[in-house]
């Protein structure tokens, strides 16, 4: 390997040469006019378009004999992370699919038990239950459904999750507050299936009801 010699000037703080997945590696800058292939230059985002094009103009005049080649930094950044974004659209995808199952599951459950238990709802009704107690009836069944399920599927999720940031050097721990978080959303989507036939069940008329049973 060529060794070269020259001046110590100083040692810079850390930083990423590659992408997250790979740990800091060490690195020495020097500078020699015989080695210049790149040029870095910061640039306004809103005018990139016009800039790249001025670089190019000064480029081919100063070197025509060379093509002309750039690449944004924002771009370079991306390449890195192609396969997390591929990996991100997918499980969207299946996320927003399996949670419209899961809507279409639970407005067709609480359909069915508003069917089955309409007496009983008239009966309440009758002795002086309010809208919102019957509501309430309804929806506690499903709020102990989804927390046990997330009794059970929050140790495997944070699992999966560890499993997945270990492939990088540098990554998050994830905290308690991104699983309230989801939880949080998922009583909120279970409740707004569920809130608008439970409201149709709670504000019916009970005389009719039980007339009909």
């Amino acid at each position: 390997m060529d060794q070269k010699r020259g001046p110590f000037m100083r040692v810079v703080k850390d930083f990423n040469t590659n992408s997250l997945q790979t740990p800091i590696v060490t690195i020495v800058m020097g500078c020699s006019k015989d080695a210049y292939q790149v040029i870095s230059i910061k640039v306004k985002p809103e005018k990139t378009r016009e800039t790249v094009a001025v670089i190019e103009k000064i480029w081919d005049t100063a070197y025509s004999e060379y093509v002309y080649e750039y690449q944004l930094l924002k771009d370079k950044i991306d390449n890195c992370y192609k396969e997390e974004g591929r990996l991100s659209r997918l499980y969207k995808l299946f996320a927003g699919i399996a949670i419209f199952i899961s809507c279409l599951g639970l407005y067709g459950l609480i359909s069915f038990m508003t069917v089955q238990r309409v007496k009983e709802v008239g009966i309440r009704k009758v002795l002086g239950a309010s809208v919102g107690s019957i509501m309430y009836l309804f929806s506690r069944e499903f709020a102990a459904s989804i927390g046990i399920s997330f009794l059970i599927s929050t140790p495997l999720a944070y699992y999966f999750i560890q499993r997945w940031l270990e492939g990088f050097a540098f990554h998050i721990r994830p905290g308690i507050g991104l699983f309230l978080i989801a939880i949080a959303g998922s009583m909120l989507i279970a409740w707004l299936t569920v809130g608008y036939r439970a409201f149709r069940a709670a504000i019916a008329n009970p005389v009719s009801s039980i007339g009909n049973e």
